[in-house]
């Protein structure tokens, strides 16, 4: 997932879009589009990716996710997920 974030910092996206079986998204500019070769995130390791960022009062367990995280350096992102 860091590298996912670092890419969506990269591109100036204003949002990560992660849904399971399909590769991840950005959205640059309004228009959503895949991050050029990132391969599909297969349920299990979207679910793992996930767990690790997730605020409290949420679980990989709810099929659609969506929240902020912000990282050691205090960059805010808006997560999507579908699982």
């Amino acid at each position: 997932l860091p590298e996912l974030l670092a890419r969506a910092v990269a591109a100036e996206a204003s949002d990560l879009h992660l849904v399971a079986g399909e590769p991840p998204r950005l959205r640059v500019q309004g228009e959503l589009e895949p991050i050029p070769g990132v391969l599909p995130t297969g349920p299990a390791a979207l679910d793992s990716m996930l767990a690790a960022i997730l605020p409290p009062h949420l679980s990989t367990a709810d099929r659609e996710l969506d929240f902020s995280h912000t990282d050691r350096e205090g960059r805010r992102y808006r997560v999507s997920a579908f699982m």
